[in-house]
């Protein structure tokens, strides 16, 4: 155990890709570490990110690891309204399965879990978030701790006194996996990374938590590395069945970073219009109709996305994957299924530059098996991807009407632990005795 430090735990054997570091390297890699800390300490960077990077803040000692980085945290558990559907279940089973050895036998290459890494700090968080929400949010946490209730946000969002804990290492997984492409893991850098971590992120707005999200992971981590490493353009791609109203907000007025969205049009949060396209078209929002299939969310990516994606030509690639869009999902009405996923993570991953890092971030869904599967699906492309496989066969589409040998190997898997989620239609008010309304809550 490596407590207190960032533990890199390895799934199977692999072989020793560890580049030998010279003594200038290493001194460079301790600068760029003391750099790197004395921004996140001064308090005259929480507001005011720097313009570009300085030399110290890489410390280049080697390619990309072939190899995806995981990153998960088990305190991100700790945020759970019961018979809610975005409940700790939801990464347990992901982990539990991709750490199955009939799961790492099929894959291309080995994972290697980042299980141990700091929270996000105010710093990262007030480069897309407002400093008035941040304080909001402490106030409800401090309330739920100190009595025991909850803090209601909306319909369907509360805060516990274990939320925010998990809020911010969920955000700090985002932070980690960047850290993890440019500074590296002990002594390797990882070019692809998948955060396990919850709760999820895209519908947080710059001064509002909303729809089971808190901060927005994504929007943080796409500043952060802008003002750490001096990643002038960065490009989220948000696959999961609702709109990221968060994401959107965060990046409209910005040129210099793109976001692009497929979402069912007349689901929640009911934002995400096509007729919406920013700055120098920097967002591309691309509504589903319920009932649409692997053919029409293809397209849309193969003709549209990629495209837009390719022409922005990021420096930083996040895939926010929602895995709502499942047909088996019950919180919309989209059908796809794992093959999807997997096709979804391929031709976007292979839309930027080689060198490009590309970080796939959780956001929903909420049928344990089916996301599991997908899961799976989306893992074993991320890998190709941190192998540089790029001719691999086609992804044939799948009959989203019956469920694959895998699929119902997972349930098996999953039933055993005991991973179950419960009632899908959430309504805080009328379950939890008493509460506090957001709106109760202080700015200062």
């Amino acid at each position: 155990s490596l407590s207190g430090k960032r533990a890199l735990i390895r799934c199977r054997p692999v072989p020793a890709y560890q580049p030998a570091m010279s003594a200038e390297e290493l001194r460079a890699l301790e600068v760029a570490l003391l750099a790197q800390q004395e921004r996140l300490e001064s308090a005259d960077s929480a507001i005011s990110p720097k313009k570009g990077g300085t030399p110290e803040d890489l410390a280049v000692y080697g390619d990309f690891e072939p190899i995806l980085l995981v990153i998960y945290h088990p305190l991100c558990t700790g945020h759970y309204l019961e018979r809610h559907p975005e409940q700790p279940g939801r990464v347990k089973a992901i982990r539990k399965v991709l750490k199955a050895p009939s799961v790492l036998d099929t894959l291309p290459s080995p994972l290697f879990f980042l299980e141990d890494f700091p929270p996000v700090t105010d710093k990262q968080l007030l480069l897309f978030h407002t400093p008035r929400h941040l304080e909001r949010l402490r106030v409800a946490s401090d309330r739920a701790q100190e009595s025991g209730m909850v803090v209601v946000v909306d319909e369907d969002t509360a805060v516990m006194g274990r939320t925010l804990e998990a809020a911010e290492l969920a955000a700090g997984g985002a932070c980690a996996a960047v850290d993890a492409a440019m500074l590296g893991v002990d002594g390797s850098r990882y070019r692809v990374a998948f955060s396990l971590c919850r709760p999820p992120g895209h519908h947080a707005e710059p001064e509002r938590a909303m729809g089971f999200c808190f901060f927005n992971n994504a929007g943080v981590a796409a500043q952060y590395a802008r003002d750490t490493y001096g990643m002038e353009r960065v490009a989220v791609v948000d696959i999961d069945v609702h709109h990221g109203n968060g994401i959107q907000a965060g990046f409209r007025d910005d040129a210099n970073l793109f976001y692009g969205s497929t979402h069912q049009g007349d689901a929640y949060p009911f934002t995400g219009d096509p007729s919406i396209t920013g700055v120098n078209r920097n967002i591309l929002n691309i509504p589903l109709s319920a009932g649409d299939g692997s053919a029409v969310f293809r397209e849309i990516l193969e003709v549209r996305m990629a495209p837009a994606l390719r022409r922005f030509d990021p420096d930083l690639f996040i895939l926010s994957v929602g895995f709502d869009a499942l047909a088996e999902d019950p919180l919309a009405g989209v059908n796809l299924a794992s093959e999807d996923y997997a096709f979804a993570t391929r031709i976007l991953g292979g839309a930027v530059r080689r060198d490009v890092p590309v970080i796939a971030l959780l956001e929903g869904g909420y049928d344990l098996r089916a996301m599991a599967d997908a899961a799976v699906h989306v893992t074993r492309e991320l890998c190709h991807l941190a192998l540089g496989s790029y001719d691999e066969p086609p992804i044939p589409a799948a009959d989203q009407q019956e469920l694959s040998g895998d699929r119902e190997a997972f349930g098996d898997l999953l039933s055993d632990s005991g991973e179950s989620w419960g009632d899908s239609e959430p309504d805080l008010r009328d379950r939890i005795g008493e509460v506090y309304e957001m709106e109760d809550v202080p700015a200062d």
